[in-house]
């Protein structure tokens, strides 16, 4: 569970239905009252739900995680008893202070040590340096469309086009945010990430260019890890 949809302000709109709704500021509220249909006994926010059953009956919620980027969503998990689980690719930089607060927290409010927390990583690699430079233009070039630049231009003649000084820079804020480098280059650095912030699961993901280039990052991410298909 999270508070942001994790997409553009219009889809956002669409999603939420009103702009009170989506600058709403619930999360703690939705929560609770999600709890309160799976444990009926638990009075819910609002008496006029209690009567609510929710179907199937003998399926009990499965364990609860917090999505966050912020102290704000280390302090309510930490308060609710859930699980925590940072988006690291939103806010590196705040990564290890959420983290310490939640695990401070949780200890001080339950007397148990808090769950492992889990690490939302973004990445981005390849066979060679090229072909991960490839991938950070095509990158870079989405990212500043997305930000008004260069309509219209297919990404994928990313290398044609010169960026100023201003645009490198922007690209580079975004891309400091991603976990880059060639296979034998990633896991050092991903082992490196979780042992620093104290986490022992990680949730990848990626935007590179190319469905088979994306498959070929997760298989070798598995491999490099001894991980075997369910």
């Amino acid at each position: 569970m999270g508070r942001a949809p994790g997409t553009d302000s219009k889809t956002a709109l669409a999603l939420r239905r009103s702009m009170n709704s989506l600058n709403a500021d619930n999360l703690q509220e939705l929560l609770r009252e999600l709890r309160g249909y799976d444990q009926p006994s638990e009075s819910l926010p609002d008496d006029s739900f209690a009567q609510i059953i929710a179907m199937p009956q003998d399926a009990p919620l499965p364990p609860i995680w917090i999505l966050g980027s912020s102290p704000y969503s280390a302090q309510l998990a930490a308060i609710e008893a859930a699980n925590y689980s940072f988006a690291y690719h939103f806010n590196p930089a705040g990564a290890k202070e959420a983290i310490s607060l939640y695990r401070k927290l949780y200890q001080a409010n339950h007397g148990v040590s808090a769950p492992d927390v889990i690490l939302g990583v973004s990445v981005i690699g390849g066979d060679t340096d090229k072909e991960v430079e490839y991938q950070k233009r095509i990158l870079s070039l989405k990212y500043l469309q997305s930000l008004g630049y260069f309509n219209g231009v297919d990404p994928l003649k990313a290398h044609e086009l010169g960026f100023s000084e201003a645009h490198h820079k922007v690209a580079q804020s975004f891309l400091s945010t991603i976990v880059i480098g060639t296979w034998s280059e990633l896991k050092p650095k991903l082992d490196f990430l979780a042992d620093t912030l104290g986490v022992q699961e990680l949730i990848v993901s990626t935007a590179q260019e190319g469905f088979d280039t994306r498959l070929k990052l997760y298989e070798k991410l598995a491999e490099l890890n001894n991980l075997q298909p369910n």
